[in-house]
């Protein structure tokens, strides 16, 4: 608790969620929906080429391999989801 008064200048205390929660439904969604369709118009934070986890990723549906990012790397493999994910929801 010590930390949050450290870290704010205030004890910890329940007013700013009371205040969330008293918040305008439909204001609420509003504000949200304008700050996702900022984030998505600004486009990912991180060059995704670029990241290394030193690892293997495969996404696969059943026994459906959808993508590996040992093809491509993990860019080019999260745009291949992307692309498989639109697709999908494309035919329903």
């Amino acid at each position: 608790l010590g930390l949050v008064e450290k870290l704010t200048g205030k004890p910890l205390s329940a007013d700013a969620w009371v205040a969330d929660l008293n918040e305008d439904l439909e204001e609420r969604i509003a504000k949200e929906k304008q700050e996702y369709e900022a984030a998505v118009k600004a486009g990912p934070r991180v060059a995704l080429p670029e990241v290394d986890l030193g690892m293997q990723v495969v996404v696969v549906n059943g026994d459906e391999q959808i993508c590996d990012s040992n093809t491509a790397g993990l860019g080019p493999m999260c745009n291949e989801f992307a692309g498989w994910v639109d697709k999908m929801a494309a035919a329903h």
